[in-house]
C-alpha cells in the first residue's frame, strides 16, 4: 500500500477480474467476508500464525496533476488471488 501512496514513480496494478464489484461498500465487504477469511487460512497454513487482520486500504480517487499516468491498472480475464 504504501509503495502506491507514496514511493514509487511509477505503478503498475494487475487486477485479476474476481476482484470486480460493483461499488465501494462491495470491495469493503469483499475484503471482510472473503478475503480476510481466505487469506487468514493461507497464512495459518503457510505460518503457523493465528490469522490475518485487515489493516490498511488505499482507495484511488483521482490522481495528482503533476503525475497524470503513474498508475496503470491491468485488468486481466482470470481469478487472480483472492
Amino acid at each position: 500500500v504504501g509503495g502506491v501512496a507514496f514511493g514509487a514513480k511509477n505503478v503498475i496494478v494487475l487486477v485479476g477480474s474476481n476482484k470486480i464489484v460493483k461499488d465501494e461498500e462491495e470491495a469493503f465487504k469483499r475484503s471482510h467476508e472473503f478475503v480476510l477469511p481466505a487469506e487468514s487460512a493461507r497464512a495459518r497454513d503457510d505460518y503457523g500464525v493465528p490469522g490475518s487482520a485487515l489493516l490498511n486500504y488505499e482507495v484511488i480517487k483521482a490522481v495528482s496533476p503533476f503525475s497524470p499516468n503513474r498508475i496503470q491498472v491491468v485488468l486481466v480475464k482470470e481469478a487472480l488471488g483472492f
